[in-house]
């Protein structure tokens, strides 16, 4: 699996916000095998949040790859697949995009696309199709491809996908969103199709992650214990800097975009209200670049939940915590799955801007040009051509079975179809 999420919800009063929580596993296949991920990280952390969100009707998460999901299901007891199966049925669980693996967005052809989203939703299909509509992806989540492609809202908007969410596009090209409010957008994938090749996208500036100050796992030195107050061990280069700024300053140090420059290494025991206010902090911070008063907050990092109870518990405490206390803050928190977010944005009725453009190449510094995998390994891209090519002559022979609609909750049948649709889709403006 590429991303596991859990789902946590923000409304600031007045205005206000939907914020979430993530979790991220690792790529199939990125530094370890798919198997030595599967068993070192990924079936606790699947097994973990299962037994965190059956315990808790209020907690939600949501579920990206296919690959990693199959494989935990083969290992599991008919009364742990019930349990899963429960939390899909009453929404706590979202499947998010059901590809097999999650898609890299510049060297993959079409063929590929669509053959590994076919293999991942017949999946979905066949052990949650009886669930109807909750059990069917609507919304992508690319938060960690190397730039985007308008080819993606082209193929997905034909999947019946309703949103799309990402993270990297060029910093410059984000710091212009920024201060314009266009971090949300609807992104046109194909001018010949026009709006039905349409998705409402969201680009999430400060990454997948949450700030450090806020993952209880993984022995995480910088996570703070919410106890009694600030205790500051050790502060470097800024000796200055005394325990009452302190959170101002580790708000700025936790962003990917930091306009902060100070350099910390801290270990803090703060009160509930002092995390509380640090995080407040943070998601007003965030929530002035977008539109609405909605804000997406992933909540998470890699390899986290493999103890679901101890992040979950301490989300719990900060959320009831600002709930409680609502004039105080000026928020509501609430957990909520990627679905009911852009189920509220339909709702305001906001006029978002229009794009129609690729995301290439991804720029991550003044110079630092993710474009190298472009040309590299040729001759394994050549032999994954090729087998896609003898996988489409084996698959023609075969006729489509039905058709499929995106108003219905009917499901593809065969990839046969797929291709001979989507092929138009992807190719007619390339």
């Amino acid at each position: 699996m590429r991303y596991g999420t859990a789902h946590l919800a923000l409304s600031l009063c007045p205005v206000e916000l939907t914020c979430r929580s993530l979790a991220r596993c690792s790529d199939p296949g990125w530094l370890r095998t798919f198997e030595e991920y599967y068993l070192s990280d990924v079936s606790h952390i699947i097994t973990s949040i299962t037994n965190a969100l059956d315990g808790n009707a209020s907690r939600r998460f949501g579920w990206v790859e296919v690959s990693y999901l199959e494989r935990w299901w083969r290992d599991q007891s008919s009364d742990m697949r019930a349990k899963f199966t429960r939390l899909v049925a009453n929404g706590q669980l979202e499947l998010l995009m059901g590809g097999w693996v999650s898609s890299d967005e510049a060297t993959s052809n079409y063929m590929q696309v669509v053959n590994q989203m076919t293999e991942g939703h017949r999946w979905l299909q066949e052990h949650f199709g009886s669930l109807g509509r909750v059990s069917r992806p609507r919304v992508g989540w690319q938060i960690d491809v190397f730039g985007l492609s308008k080819v993606y809202p082209a193929l997905f908007s034909q999947m019946c996908f309703d949103a799309n969410a990402a993270w990297r596009i060029s910093e410059p090209e984000m710091r212009d969103y920024m201060p314009l409010h266009e971090l949300e957008f609807v992104w046109r994938g194909s001018e010949s199709i026009g709006p039905a090749s349409e998705l409402l996208m969201l680009l999430l500036p400060w990454g997948y992650e949450a700030p450090k100050e806020f993952l209880w796992e993984n022995n995480n030195a910088a996570a703070v214990r919410l106890t009694g107050d600030i205790e500051v061990k050790n502060v470097r280069n800024r000796p200055h800097c005394l325990p009452a700024c302190l959170p101002a300053c580790l708000l700025c140090v936790s962003h990917s975009l930091s306009r902060c420059s100070l350099s910390l290494s801290l270990s803090l025991s703060l009160s509930l209200a002092q995390a509380a206010r640090m995080l407040v902090n943070n998601l007003r911070d965030r929530a002035n670049s977008y539109n609405t008063k909605q804000l997406l907050f992933p909540w998470g990092h890699d390899f986290r939940f493999k103890d679901a109870a101890t992040m979950f518990s301490n989300m719990d405490r900060i959320i009831n915590e600002v709930n409680s206390n609502i004039a105080q803050y000026g928020v509501k928190l609430r957990y909520a799955t990627p679905v009911e977010y852009f189920d509220q944005l339909n709702r305001l009725n906001v006029a978002f801007p229009t794009k129609n453009k690729d995301f290439f190449p991804y720029h991550a510094g003044p110079v630092n040009w993710w474009t190298g995998y472009y040309t590299s390994r040729p001759a394994f891209k050549k032999m994954l051509r090729d087998a896609d090519h003898i996988q489409r002559v084996a698959e023609v022979r075969e006729p489509p079975r039905e058709h499929f609609h995106c108003e219905t909750i009917t499901w593809p049948l065969t990839s046969v179809y797929l291709h001979r649709h989507w092929y138009f889709v992807a190719m007619d403006d390339r």
